[in-house]
């Protein structure tokens, strides 16, 4: 397990590939299930979303808490590392979420321009609970966040930087849990982040284990039981729904669990290390970023013009036409970034 553990940073543009899957998967999933019909998928989806949910997005936040550790380890500090970050992030969301926004607001729903500028710069995620690029606040704060939780990672003194990683970890689960009991609109509204909160920082606490080539300590290994224990309690929750909800709450399930599906992903990746099918996800990986918001956006324009995207047929059009939005944004951002030098 350690060796196949250690090996998750060389495959790393492949979990981001098989995570975008899983999240695709999950979209349709659970469309088919919130549509309340019943089609030749529903079975199926009911598993899904009772065993998987939303994991595919906890492995796409545990690899990018890890990929900003290496990120923060090149020289020149915070500055630069931010400029990296955000020019990364900013453009491919400037153009897919700028048209989505656009055509979601101002054409479709002959909405003001002053809502367009919410929902675009995502100010309604923070005050009204619009999560559908709930990821781009989140990352943003993570990024302003990051130097200090490379900070915290990287004290000479190790035992008390896993202190105080544990510490952070049972505040954010204890923040959230309290925040829900102060003001359940609020907690409503954000806990699709706050949650994941944890899982980004676990992702950033193994990219330091794996950075300085440590072998993995308990803690990892910790992590792993929690995670068998949390299949277990998911197992319970297919059977009683109401049992798993009302202990730990749906995000505290997938704060673990992503881990053990990370590690099992990377032993069966390696097995094909160098075939098409890696390749195929590594392409994807590169792509991951522009997928993932230009399927949330596609798939959003589809159910506001009336197009149901529980349906096989619309939603094998909402990924056709994400997978050649993606490809084009990239290439353009590609091209931009080549021109500059």
């Amino acid at each position: 397990m350690n060796r196949i553990a250690l090996s998750i940073p060389r495959f790393r543009n492949e979990l981001f590939g098989f995570s975008i899957i899983t999240i695709i998967i999950f979209h349709f999933f659970e469309d088919v299930v919130n549509s309340g019909t019943t089609t030749p998928f529903t079975g199926a989806a009911e598993f899904y979303l009772s065993v998987f949910y939303s994991m595919g997005v906890d492995i796409f936040l545990f690899l990018s808490g890890m990929g900003l550790f290496y990120s923060m380890s090149k020289p020149g500090g915070a500055i630069p590392f931010l400029k990296r970050r955000i020019s990364r992030i900013l453009p491919a969301y400037a153009l897919i979420g700028g048209i989505g926004w656009f055509i979601l607001d101002l054409v479709v729903g002959k909405k003001s321009f002053l809502v367009f500028l919410s929902d675009f710069t995502t100010v309604s995620f923070w005050t009204e609970g619009v999560v559908l690029v709930w990821y781009i606040s989140f990352i943003m704060v993570m990024y302003l966040l990051f130097p200090l939780i490379y900070k915290m990672l990287t004290l000479k003194n190790r035992a008390l930087s896993n202190a105080l990683t544990v510490i952070l970890i049972l505040c954010v689960i204890g923040g959230s849990a309290a925040l829900s009991f102060i003001n359940y609109q609020v907690y409503d509204n954000l806990e699709i982040a706050l949650w994941r909160i944890i899982i980004f920082v676990i992702g950033a606490w193994f990219g330091r284990t794996v950075f300085n080539g440590e072998k993995l300590t308990y803690e990892f290994y910790l992590l792993v039981s929690l995670s068998l224990v949390f299949i277990a309690l998911t197992y319970v929750t297919s059977l009683n729904k109401d049992f798993l909800w009302g202990i730990f709450g749906l995000r505290l399930q997938s704060v673990f669990y992503p881990v053990l599906i990370i590690i099992i992903a990377t032993g069966i990746i390696s097995l094909f290390d160098g075939k098409a099918i890696n390749k195929a996800l590594r392409r994807l990986g590169e792509i991951s970023l522009e997928l993932y918001l230009s399927h949330v956006m596609v798939r959003a324009i589809f159910k506001a013009i009336g197009l149901p995207t529980y349906y096989a047929r619309n939603y094998l059009l909402v990924i056709a036409i994400s997978f050649a939005a993606a490809i084009g944004v990239h290439r353009l951002l590609c091209f931009v970034k080549a021109k500059r030098g």
